[in-house]
């Protein structure tokens, strides 16, 4: 099932699905934002995107959904200003998440969004390990995604 006809399935069902009994819980609201995009409730989305970022703005994978749900919103402008502010911090798991993401597809031909993700290949290539073999991370050849876990070199 894709995400989208798992969002008009949930679209179906109460409302009360988008509560929690916690309501400063940032990683259910954080969700709420990213079903409310797919659903097209870009308004609200928004909204609840925003909350959950006030509540936990280091929470790198909450920040990162966050990017999505604004992207989907149409909301580049807060999408990559997260991504930009969460670059540093961003690991090669998430990196290679975000470059095959296609929650982020309306930012993929923005200056912006390839200047963002060039800088965290770049922070990978600066940061080898001592002992890492030469090349442990390297640029992608056409068509494939490097990244290393580990001290494996996976090429896709």
């Amino acid at each position: 099932m894709t995400r989208h006809a798992c969002a008009r399935e949930l679209a179906c069902r109460p409302a009360c699905l988008f509560r929690t009994p916690e309501p400063d819980h940032s990683g259910a609201i954080g969700h709420g934002a990213g079903i409310l995009a797919l659903l097209g409730d870009h308004e609200r989305a928004r909204e609840w995107a925003s909350r959950a970022s006030l509540l936990e703005p280091d929470n790198i994978q909450l920040q990162s959904n966050l990017a999505c749900a604004w992207a989907v919103s149409g909301d580049a402008a807060a999408a990559l200003e997260t991504l930009e502010r969460i670059a540093p911090k961003m690991s090669l798991e998430l990196l290679v998440w975000m470059e095959n993401d296609n929650d982020l597809d309306s930012l993929r031909g923005l200056p912006r969004f390839a200047e963002i993700i060039h800088t965290i290949r770049a922070r990978f290539q600066n940061e080898a390990s001592p002992g890492d073999p030469p090349n442990a991370y390297r640029q992608p050849s056409a068509g494939a995604t490097c990244f290393r876990i580990a001290s494996i070199t996976w090429a896709l």
